[in-house]
């Protein structure tokens, strides 16, 4: 079943296709053995895994078809883990950033640049750059999954990221293009690299800053993506003092990142 996977991968499929392919099939395959799944009552125990993922589809199929479907879910859905955990990283990290900030000499605002000008060119630049940049992470994470399918962990990740997409749009929109960029550059490169920078110089604070950000991630299959993203946004903050460009590059990366996700 594992190379009939990776196979179905390679050649284009998505995990949600496969899934929605399967659920259809579930759902089908109940409405012959009933008869007719209109006004009958059908319960669904959905379970961790991408079976789970199959009974949520047949479940929303049966009920579209007239069942009175109710679903029992046997343990955390992978979406439900994702989304707390970007929620639960973007806050310790908001946290940890406001922290260290009032610590630091001059405060809030000089360590974030928020009293620089120009704050809007490089809101505008950093956007340009993050919608440049992603449809070549883009193309590298493609040929990464083409040549490494991956294991376990990688397809739960994969397959937890477009389920949380198609049960919680606006949550995972706003957590991947307002939250997280906020959260992760403030830190990033509001505060870690202008600290590297002032000891190390540019180069290595580029490299220090990226050796922290990536592992944040916990995605061997996005290193080269998620290396290239974070240099680039370094460069973004070391060309405008504010932070503004970098947040704006990040999210206008991630937005695109989604909307290739989505098509």
């Amino acid at each position: 079943m594992r190379a009939i996977e990776e196979a179905a991968f390679r050649a284009g499929f998505t995990a949600t296709g496969l899934m929605e392919n399967a659920g259809r099939a579930i759902a089908e395959a109940v409405r012959d053995h009933l008869g007719s799944a209109r006004a009958r009552r059908v319960l669904v125990l959905v379970g961790p895994g991408n079976n789970g993922g199959d009974g949520l589809v047949a479940a929303r199929y049966l009920h579209d078809s007239g069942a009175d479907v109710s679903v029992c879910l046997l343990a955390p859905r992978a979406a439900d883990a994702l989304v707390l955990l970007g929620l639960a990283t973007t806050g310790l990290l908001l946290l940890l950033t406001m922290r260290l900030a009032r610590r630091a000499c001059g405060g809030i605002r000089q360590v974030f640049g928020m009293g620089a000008g120009g704050t809007g060119l490089a809101s505008l630049f950093g956007a340009a750059v993050g919608f440049g940049v992603a449809p070549v992470a883009m193309a590298v994470l493609k040929l990464a999954m083409a040549r490494f399918p991956g294991g376990i962990l990688q397809l739960r990740l994969k397959t937890g990221l477009e389920e949380a997409a198609i049960q919680a749009p606006l949550l995972i929109l706003f957590l991947m293009v307002v939250a997280a960029p906020i959260a992760e550059e403030a830190f990033f490169r509001g505060l870690a690299y202008p600290a590297f920078r002032a000891r190390f110089g540019v180069t290595l604070a580029s490299l220090f800053t990226t050796l922290l950000f990536v592992p944040l991630h916990l995605s061997m299959l996005a290193l080269i993506p998620l290396t290239l993203l974070s240099l680039v946004l370094c460069l973004v903050r070391e060309v405008h003092a504010s932070i503004t460009g970098p947040i704006a590059a990040h999210a206008m990366y991630n937005l695109t990142l989604l909307l290739g996700l989505a098509g």
